[in-house]
């Protein structure tokens, strides 16, 4: 569910913010459309590729990296795979903040 905020006020006297909200479809939307994106993504994606992927999204960044560099010099991937690797050792690199 998504909230809107309708009013904040800080009671001093209680040390507490005080929010008034109220529940939205405004996320349904969005979430359709992330939800139909990531079917997508699936269809086209090698699934070899994809865990990896999956590792990156969940901030586990290590191990991605790992995870790739044994797909590489382990399996025999094809050019587009390789370009994927490496690709995905930039990104690796890019949300470890190096």
């Amino acid at each position: 569910a998504v909230f809107q905020i309708d009013s904040c006020q800080y009671n001093v006297e209680e040390d507490l913010w005080h929010a008034q909200v109220h529940a939205t479809d405004q996320g349904a939307d969005l979430a359709a459309k992330y939800m139909e994106y990531q079917k997508k993504k699936m269809v086209e994606s090698n699934i070899i590729l994809m865990f990896g992927n999956l590792l990156l999204e969940m901030g586990e960044y290590a191990r991605a990296e790992t995870y790739f560099d044994t797909i590489l010099n382990s399996s025999n991937p094809n050019d587009e795979e390789i370009a994927c690797i490496f690709f995905n050792f930039g990104r690796t690199h890019q949300l470890k903040g190096g």
